[in-house]
């Protein structure tokens, strides 16, 4: 019967320090999963404020992009105004240019042709 109370206490001594040790593993575990949890939260307000910085930027470019891309689109309707009038001005000097060579064409055919009558008529004349 001792024997049996030996082994019996000798059996409860170490179910008390297994408990103790799985006791002292839970506690542990415990404070580790806390632990993750804080780096876990800490990374997660990092991400967020990360995001949000990206998204602040993002927004900030997209507004700068489509101020500049409406300036662009300004100057090049500018742009296109002036050819127009370009090609109305070149249009227009180009017509006058014409119109001067057409009055000097006919201003030199007629010389030209008063000149050959005053040709002939000399030479009508002097063949008289």
């Amino acid at each position: 019967m001792q024997v049996e109370q030996t082994k019996f206490e000798e059996k409860k001594r170490l179910e008390e320090q297994d408990f103790s040790h799985l006791k002292k593993e839970k506690v542990r575990s415990e404070i580790e999963i806390s632990a993750l949890k804080q780096d876990l939260e800490i990374a997660k307000r990092t991400h967020e404020k990360h995001v949000s910085e990206l998204e602040l930027l993002a927004a900030e470019s997209k507004t700068e992009y489509e101020k500049r891309i409406e300036e662009l689109k300004f100057h090049l309707a500018d742009a296109r105004k002036q050819v127009k009038e370009l090609e109305a001005f070149s249009e227009s000097r180009f017509l006058n240019w014409k119109n001067k060579e057409h009055n000097y064409q006919t201003i030199v055919n007629f010389q030209s042709g008063a000149f050959q009558v005053c040709f002939f008529v000399l030479l009508f004349s002097l063949q008289s």
